[in-house]
């Protein structure tokens, strides 16, 4: 072909090409149900590129969290806390602590009726070393704190700072494999219940706990019974407080036939035992010396109790528990047996509840989230009303990015589905915790993904390890600037007293 025939066609295709993208409709042409053909519009060669990505190098410069990585080296040491009413550190030392925890830190925002809702659990944990309490954080949320992402960072830096040590607890059967705090496995044949998503019908009860979730292995030979077995060790991807524990207590409920359970700490069998029937449920509570290397419950009858989870604790201190409801936006607490889990939560001792959801609400998008508010409160109520005086706080979801033109940007919806949120908890007397802001705000999540090592993976939802590890610090720095005011407001109480 000649030049000028190349030149014709080139100039041809381009022309068809313009065309098409002029004609196509703006969402792109759908091709079956996964796929659509999206074009660059002919106006965006003319325009200005006006998505712009959100600086993150302050967050990253200013952040300790990615050095503090899990030595590999399992210790049994447990950390004595650093602070009490009886040993308050001097005002100005307070104070010079506050005011660099708020340059870096996006703030806790409190109820306006109740600015001082966390001070009940400030006073708790000042005093665990002289009180030699056990007190239970429980961190319920979606996806983002699966295999204990975030969670694992803030029960360090609570166990350090306060006492105590231990993952907290677990079901039987995880829902993902992969936790770092805990190395668990199991044997025979389990199944696994839970209280949200996809539901079984055939239950006849809704009594799941406060992990939303129980176990039970199946019988094989109905004369001879089934043997089936979950054993926990200490992970060497977990913080040095995570991997010491010598508390251990089972929840088991349900109408198990003829079901013994043998309990091993290492290779010495330290109880067997009949399990009988359980309206409600029994909780099971044994102590060592130290942490065992693997800590094992067997299970061995012709039918199965139901398990609803599992504490590796220390006997005093913090324990906060990861509680991931994978595709929940935490509409979950009034649609389970409350008196059941309002038993469990009393007898946990839960000090605190952390929420995190609202990333499963904003693919679904609407004119607007009043009803997700009004939902939400709902479920606030439900737990103010089995935990009264017991502090919320709702974690806000992170930002989340689609691909529109080639470039990734928030979605359209995810500061109304944050503002719900907000509104829910601020006027059910709950605290909000602005996540979003914390990151970054609008278009941040890019910045994570592509920052260098990566803070986020590609689906531009979720953070990876690292990631998880910074933000979760952030929120620490938050709610510690808080304990810091408490103390310096009770200093200032007790020098007024004098």
């Amino acid at each position: 072909m000649k030049p000028y025939q190349i030149l014709t066609f080139l100039i041809s295709v381009f022309l068809v090409l313009f065309i098409m993208a002029a004609l196509l409709p703006d969402n792109g042409l759908k091709i079956g149900d996964r796929f659509s053909l999206n074009f660059v519009k002919p106006e965006e060669f003319f325009t200005e590129d006006t998505v712009k990505y959100a600086d993150i190098s302050g967050i990253i410069g200013n952040s300790k969290a990615v050095d503090e990585i899990p030595t590999t080296a399992v210790s049994t040491v447990i950390p004595e806390p650093q602070a009490s009413p009886d040993t308050l550190v001097h005002a100005d030392t307070i104070r010079a602590s506050a005011d660099s925890l708020k340059k870096i830190t996006h703030l806790i925002e409190l109820p306006p009726a109740n600015p001082n809702l966390l001070y009940p659990f400030f006073r708790q944990v000042s005093r665990l070393g002289k009180d030699r309490q056990l007190v239970r954080v429980l961190h319920y949320g979606d996806s983002q704190i699966e295999a204990d992402r975030m969670t694992s960072y803030i029960r360090h830096k609570l166990q350090v700072k306060f006492g105590g040590s231990g993952c907290g607890m677990i079901p039987v059967v995880p829902l993902y494999n992969g936790k770092l705090s805990i190395k668990q496995a199991f044997s025979g044949a389990w199944d696994r219940y839970t209280g949200f998503a996809h539901r079984d019908t055939t239950l006849k009860h809704k009594r799941y706990g406060a992990l939303f979730t129980f176990s039970k292995f199946r019988v094989s030979d109905t004369l001879k019974g089934s043997t089936a077995a979950v054993s926990f060790s200490p992970s060497p991807l977990g913080y040095r407080s995570s991997r010491s524990f010598n508390r251990f207590s089972v929840f088991i409920g349900g109408r198990p036939e003829n079901t013994r359970m043998d309990v091993f700490a290492g290779d010495s069998l330290i109880d067997s035992l009949t399990i009988t029937p359980q309206r409600m449920y029994h909780e099971y509570t044994w102590t060592t010396p130290s942490t065992p290397e693997q800590f094992r419950l067997t299970f061995t009858g012709q039918g199965s109790p139901e398990i609803y989870g599992i504490t590796l604790d220390n006997d005093w201190g913090i324990a906060v528990d990861n509680i991931p409801l994978r595709g929940s936006s935490g509409l979950v607490f009034s649609k389970v047996d409350t008196l059941f889990l309002k038993k469990m939560y009393q007898d946990l001792n839960v000090g605190m509840i952390l929420l995190q959801f609202g990333g499963n609400v904003i693919p679904y998008l609407t004119k607007d989230y009043d009803y997700y508010e009004h939902l939400f409160k709902r479920e606030l109520g439900v737990i103010r009303r089995m935990l009264p005086g017991v502090p919320v706080v709702v974690i806000g979801p992170s930002d989340m990015s689609k691909k529109e033109n080639g470039k990734y940007v928030t979605y359209s919806n995810l500061e109304p589905v944050r503002d719900a949120l907000e509104k829910a908890a601020l006027e059910s007397g709950c605290a909000f915790w602005d996540m979003y802001e914390a990151m970054g705000g609008r278009n941040s999540m890019p910045s994570w993904v592509f920052a260098e090592p990566p803070l986020a993976v590609s689906d531009f939802v979720h953070f990876n390890t690292r990631g998880a590890r910074i933000v979760a610090e952030m929120f620490y720095n938050a709610f510690i600037y808080e304990y810091d005011r408490w103390l310096q407001n009770s200093h200032h109480y007790a020098e007024n007293r004098h």
